[in-house]
């Protein structure tokens, strides 16, 4: 017996409206564009529009086992899922790969008067075109840290504490660290006299509190005995346009002076 048949039409259509104008649910779950699915607790498909296929191996059916349309290394997932989302009464949601496509799937319980799952309601949004963007923009950012990397230049960025976020290897180096990830949680006071430092911390505050670009050629005596002058600053933001923090680019003094 569907749990969720509450009309008291005798019409043989499914979409046709009970007696009180009510419509029967799976008139509805068709009309949804994104896969949808509505299941027992048991995992019995009660009801399914066509794009659910796409997001399962096999079309789904009313009146099967909803394991019995799932890849065979999800089947475990699906059922522990609903088994968590019905003894819970909790929505889960995760994201899932398909094929070639990738899903973001959302487990949420149907709750009765009782305030116990009567079906749970299994409903997966296409997110294949925001994962391939997030690879390109993951690909591009590899490809930026490597040139980042091996330019002579030394380059580092900071928050808004004046607190190292990251550098490249000419400036891990040109301060006697091992790798640019030692960096990361350090001051200019870990690195520079307190006069020099001071200093750089009131230049990065005003050139995030301006918002522009500043140029000058600021000497660093660096803990190596060697020394650079920082050419350029200029703030960074987040994507919403807020300061995050502050870019600088120097250069050994040595190679400032062949330039």
């Amino acid at each position: 017996m569907d749990p969720l048949d509450m009309n008291s039409t005798t019409s043989s259509d499914p979409g046709a409206a009970s007696s009180n104008g009510q419509l029967d649910y799976r008139l509805l779950v068709a009309t949804i564009r994104d896969p949808l699915l509505v299941i027992s607790p048991d995992g019995v498909i009660l009801a399914a529009n066509h794009p659910a296929a796409i997001m399962l191996e096999t079309p789904p059916r009313a009146g099967d086992l909803l394991w019995g349309h799932v890849p065979m290394g999800m089947v475990y997932d699906y059922a522990g899922v609903v088994d968590t989302v019905v003894l819970s009464c909790r929505s889960i949601r995760f994201e899932q790969q398909v094929g070639g496509r990738w899903f973001e799937i959302s487990v949420e319980p149907m709750l009765g008067k009782a305030d116990q799952t009567m079906a749970v309601l299994v409903h997966g949004r296409d997110i294949t075109a925001r994962r391939q963007i997030e690879a390109c923009h993951r690909a591009s950012e590899a490809l930026l840290s490597v040139i980042i990397d091996h330019l002579p230049e030394l380059i580092y960025w900071k928050d808004q504490q004046g607190r190292f976020l990251g550098c490249n290897r000419a400036f891990a180096e040109a301060n006697g660290l091992t790798s640019p990830e030692e960096v990361r949680g350090k001051t200019d006071w870990d690195f520079l006299p307190p006069g020099q430092a001071t200093s750089l911390h009131q230049q990065d505050s005003a050139v995030m509190t301006e918002h522009r670009c500043h140029r000058a050629e600021q000497t660093l005596n660096l803990l190596t005995g060697d020394q650079a002058v920082e050419k350029a600053k200029l703030p960074l933001f987040t994507e919403s346009g807020d300061v995050m923090g502050v870019l600088s680019v120097a250069q050994k003094v040595n190679e400032a002076e062949e330039k």
